[in-house]
């Protein structure tokens, strides 16, 4: 047969990277296909299953496409309708509700508004006959102040007249008391000299029977007194009375107006707080008039809301219901090659961080070191070259 001499075969990586494993030794013999090294595959494999994900998302896409609605997939779209059709009866409830508390709130308002007007009413007409009652009560005061204040004149001076004489008749009763009081106490020494000191049978008891007399009389006096006494107190009490009485006439008119002006301030203030609380009452229901219209704005908008929602979902659900494409197919199947493409172009870029041996033979020479950092196309094998080499192998 034929003899073909040895020959160098240079080998190198096909893309950089850092060395990870180098699994030969220089003069170890190996077949084609046998692993030399590695290099780091981590970028190279996150690389291929990003594609080979791309590639399963094309080809599911492109299946749903082409193989229709599912029973699955049919209900789903149905139970999504059914719930957009809630949302929409949900805020069409609302906005009833918040139409039907305008209603409720603008009658609450009225009532309260009419109450507050029929109180400042009453008490109007109540200040009006308060006004009346007063002011005749000044009238009768002015009209009797004269009369009265003549009469308690009178009345004062017939009862000072009448002190006047009861004190008289007084000072007489008091003048005999005191007569009888000497009276006495000379019966008293007379009967002391006649009974005791120098008894005498004859004129002891004429004494004995003057000092009765002279004391029955100072008795009866004394009694006199202490009732004209008691007398003139009471007439004293009387012209003090009447006294009062007078100054009061003086000021019964000035009382009157005093009274009539006290009750005007307190009606005036009582038709101020009915007036401020008709005032507090229609700003009340000015807010709250307000507050609904916005509560109805805002329930209105989301009906619309709803709807559109609900319009927006029976749109996507025919899309996904209807027939595909022609364009849509050529284009879903498209996607998928370019998938693919980019899977092998991945995959070849993985496998190039495994170098094998392109044919049997030995190795020459390994130039390169665990870690070191290749560069694709850089020579790493044969004799006589740096790298992870082996001999040419022999045939014949």
């Amino acid at each position: 047969g034929n003899v073909t001499a040895p020959k160098n075969i240079n080998v190198n990586f096909a893309t950089s990277g850092k060395i990870t494993e180098i699994d030969v030794s220089v003069g170890q013999v190996v077949r084609q296909g046998d692993v030399l090294g590695k290099v780091d595959p981590t970028a190279a494999k996150a690389t291929l299953d990003s594609a080979n994900a791309q590639l399963a998302s094309a080809q599911e896409k492109l299946a749903e496409l082409e193989g229709g609605t599912t029973d699955v997939v049919a209900q789903g779209l149905k139970l999504s309708v059914e719930q957009a059709q809630q949302q929409v009866a949900s805020a069409q409830a609302s906005l009833a509700n918040a139409q039907q508390q305008v209603g409720l709130d603008t009658t609450q308002a009225d009532t309260t508004i009419s109450q507050a007007q029929a109180e400042l009413a009453r008490d109007q007409a109540s200040a009006a006959q308060d006004t009346i009652t007063l002011q005749a009560a000044v009238t009768q005061a002015a009209n009797q102040a004269p009369a009265q204040l003549a009469a308690d004149q009178a009345q004062l001076v017939s009862d000072q007249a009448k002190y006047n004489s009861d004190l008289g008749a007084y000072n007489t009763a008091n003048g005999k008391l005191t007569s009888d009081s000497q009276a006495v106490q000379d019966a008293q020494n007379t009967e002391t000299a006649d009974c005791v000191t120098t008894p005498d049978p004859t004129t002891c008891p004429d004494a004995k029977t003057a000092l009765s007399s002279a004391t029955s009389a100072y008795s009866s006096d004394q009694n006199t007194v202490n009732n004209w006494s008691m007398t003139s107190a009471t007439d004293s009490a009387k012209i003090a009375n009447d006294n009062v009485k007078i100054a009061g006439d003086g000021n019964s008119v000035t009382n009157a107006e005093n009274s009539m002006a006290a009750g005007q301030l307190r009606d005036q203030q009582t038709i101020q707080k009915d007036q401020e609380s008709i005032t507090n009452a229609q700003n009340n229901k000015t807010a709250t008039a307000a507050k609904d219209q916005q509560s109805i704005k805002n329930a209105q908008q989301q009906v619309t809301n709803a709807q559109l929602s609900l319009e927006t979902t029976e749109n996507g659900n025919a899309q996904k219901t209807a027939s595909p494409l022609p364009s849509d197919v050529q284009t879903d199947e498209a996607q998928v090659e370019q998938a693919q493409a980019q899977v092998a172009t991945a995959q070849k870029a993985f496998d190039a961080t495994t170098l094998t041996s392109p044919a049997d033979g030995t190795i020459g020479a390994i130039n390169d070191s665990l870690g070191d950092t290749v560069s694709a196309g850089t020579n790493s094998s044969g004799s006589g070259s740096t790298g992870i080499g082996s001999s040419a192998s022999s045939s014949s």
